[in-house]
């Protein structure tokens, strides 16, 4: 059976890579503009420990705006007191701030303690390369670092001055008892699979952001092809074989987010979407937990869910369509699908889809 045949048909795999590119070409419609309680939740948890691995030793946060609060629980969580009226509060280990707008920096790193940290939520929709560029230049600090976890949020740390962070105590930020729901929410247990979604510093981002700059900007604009060093984590204490082994799975995780970029990159040609979803789907079986890959199937299963509220089941059903061809063994989405064949009427085709996902259940 090939990779991408969950129904037993070769008329269903037609379908759905038919099906798959009509949704591709919806996808441009505000179906996501939604409240921020329907953001991938994995995506928040991540953005919370890439700030607190940068600032293992932190004590207290403080947050600035909506995006920011949003991560309240997840920091109250990992046992930091929290802050969520930055101009009331006294200095903070930590200062996270979200959205576009101008931010006064000057003030905002009057709040931050001695060697503490900015952390901004930079979410880059319809965002272009200039204003990125001008965005990362305007985060105050000599040490700034960016993460990914998805493919529109980003995360921005940075330090006054070039720190290097204790890999021991960036290992115990996992250990915390009471983080441990929150990083099973986010499959995000090990700080490899949170390193996966590290990008770079500012200095290595750089050289991307030359020439014309007036295209939105895109996650593998940015990515360099190389997987980084990261000269900023001390091994410390921890044992030799750990830090080598941790290092092998950095350097694996990072493999596949390129792998999933290349994927983004094909997608782009319209005519190039099986070999897009073949990217996708080698991505997710070496990592299933990769937080953009899945941030991406989130998406794709709340468009669905908003086309079958407003009666558009075929729309519904191209969703699943693409979702499957990314994770063909995905039971939940290919019995949606198969309700959907159903009410469209398509008997044979509904069924098949009904029977190959009680197989999977089993």
């Amino acid at each position: 059976m090939k990779r991408r045949t969950v129904i037993l048909s070769v008329a269903a795999v037609v379908a759905a890579a038919v099906g798959a590119l009509v949704w591709w070409r919806l996808r441009a419609r505000p179906v996501l503009a939604f409240p921020e309680e329907f953001r991938f939740a994995p995506v928040k948890i991540v953005a919370a420990y890439a700030a607190m691995v940068e600032m293992p030793e932190a004590d207290d946060v403080a947050l600035v705006g909506d995006g920011a609060c949003a991560l309240k629980g997840y920091f109250e969580n990992a046992g930091l007191a929290v802050v969520t009226n930055a101009a009331e509060a006294a200095r903070t280990d930590i200062v996270v701030v979200s959205g576009t707008e101008r931010h006064d920096w000057k003030a905002i790193a009057a709040r931050v303690a001695d060697d503490g940290e900015i952390v901004w939520l930079l979410d880059v929709r319809r965002m272009t390369a200039a204003a990125f560029k001008r965005a990362l230049a305007a985060i105050p600090g000599a040490d700034v670092h960016l993460w990914m976890p998805g493919e529109h949020d980003w995360v921005l740390t940075a330090r006054q001055t070039a720190v290097r962070r204790d890999l021991g105590e960036m290992l115990e930020v996992f250990a915390r008892e009471s983080a441990f729901e929150d990083l099973s929410t986010a499959m995000c247990e090990t700080l490899p699979e949170l390193m996966a979604n590290y990008v770079g510093t500012r200095e290595e981002v750089a050289p991307a952001l030359v020439g014309d700059l007036r295209a939105e900007i895109h996650p593998e604009y940015l990515v360099p092809a190389e997987i980084p060093t990261i000269g900023w984590i001390d091994p410390g204490d921890v044992d030799a074989d750990i830090n080598d082994m941790i290092g092998q799975q950095f350097h694996s995780l990072q493999f596949d987010r390129r792998t999933v970029l290349e994927g983004s990159i094909l997608a782009r040609d319209h005519s190039r979407l099986p070999e897009a979803f073949d990217k996708w789907a080698a991505a997710l079986r070496s990592n299933p937990h990769d937080t953009m890959l899945l941030g991406r199937l989130y998406s794709l299963a709340v468009n669905a869910a908003a086309f079958m509220n407003v009666g558009n089941v075929k729309a519904a059903a191209h969703c699943y369509e693409a979702m499957i061809a990314i994770r063909p063994t995905d039971a939940a989405a290919i019995e949606e699908y198969g309700k959907c064949q159903l009410m469209l009427g398509n008997r044979a085709l509904g069924e098949q889809a009904k029977k190959r996902a009680e197989e999977l259940r089993k």
